[in-house]
């Protein structure tokens, strides 16, 4: 049976108020007092009761965490990062899995709720969970939302998808390509490589798949360049123009996004545009437990990183090379 606070004061001779005390170190119980009751509760393997904990604060120091999975490694990452923070900050994580299902969205929405945590952070860039968040707003528990389109009506942490697709087309312009494929897979990140193009004699065309950038280069090789919307489309990429007998980078240069850890294995070494990964969940985290502690709301509720673009070797100078 576990002990109790009861037994513990029972064992040390003192109340079960001065246990308690000591076991939150507060300085009204005497040092010497206190270190015999901690070391009395590492003997007996006393755990403190945690709902007990949660009715006294109003917190149960648990950060709802939904998301897709963690086998795409992104959002692994993600994850990593929010659990370093919930570590350092004295609050656990319960993760919930979404998927295209209405029903077990529903049933991880309910168990949250049911589990009562403080706040949710939601990194799902597909809008399956949409229309749930007023039910955790009404409790006045703060919802985040981390990576995906920055929602004007709720607090998030995102990359910066726009100044991401430009960092893309000011690479591939600095190298000498004027002619370019672009994803529309990703709105902004579409919207960030036609900024960057905008002024500039850049012809720019567009492609929805693969398949269908392949099919363009091969019936047009004036293109020298794709800006793809993720590492894991210019992988595919790369194999399918290989297939082709298109060489990359020497006929086509192509930039990723994200940088995946397979970007840098040696046989894709592939140039992308770096997201802060494991910064999007640190400092979602980090936004949750700040919101929850001001009392009138006053606090930056809009965070957006910066990425940076990683050279390697799938991005050819045709400038210097001659083509």
């Amino acid at each position: 049976m576990p002990v109790t606070l009861k037994q513990l004061a029972s064992e040390l001779g003192v109340s079960v108020a001065t246990v308690s005390l000591a076991l939150r170190n507060d300085p009204l119980v005497a040092e010497k007092t206190r270190r015999k009751v901690l070391d009395l509760a590492r003997k007996r393997d006393y755990v403190s009761s945690y709902l007990g904990k949660a009715l006294q604060s109003r917190r149960t120091h648990l950060i709802g965490f939904l998301l897709p999975g963690v086998t795409h490694s992104f959002y692994d990452e993600i994850l990593q990062g929010a659990g370093d923070a919930a570590i350092q900050t004295g609050y656990g994580l319960l993760v919930g899995w979404v998927n295209d299902s209405p029903q077990n969205n529903l049933r991880q929405i309910s168990m949250m709720l049911e589990k009562d945590v403080d706040a949710l952070i939601i990194s799902d860039h597909k809008g399956l969970v949409s229309g749930c968040e007023e039910r955790f707003l009404r409790r006045s528990k703060p919802v985040i939302y981390c990576t995906g389109t920055p929602r004007d009506d709720f607090a998030c942490v995102v990359n910066d998808d726009i100044l991401g697709g430009k960092l893309a087309l000011e690479l591939l312009y600095s190298r000498g390509h004027r002619h370019i494929l672009i994803s529309t897979q990703h709105q902004l990140r579409n919207q960030g490589n036609k900024l960057a193009a905008a002024g500039l004699p850049i012809r720019l065309s567009e492609y929805f798949s693969v398949s269908e950038a392949i099919d363009m280069i091969v019936s047009d090789r004036s293109i020298t360049a794709i800006a793809a919307y993720a590492d894991h489309e210019a992988f595919d990429l790369m194999y399918g123009l290989r297939e082709r007998h298109i060489r990359v980078p020497e006929d086509v240069s192509i930039v990723g996004f994200n940088d995946d850890p397979p970007a840098s294995r040696p046989e894709y070494n592939l140039t992308t545009i770096a997201q802060q990964r494991t910064e999007l969940g640190y400092a979602s985290v980090e936004l949750a437990i700040k919101m929850l502690n001001s009392a009138d709301g006053d606090c930056e509720t809009k965070i957006i990183l910066p990425p940076s673009a990683v050279i390697r070797k799938t991005v050819i100078n045709r400038t210097s090379s001659g083509l």
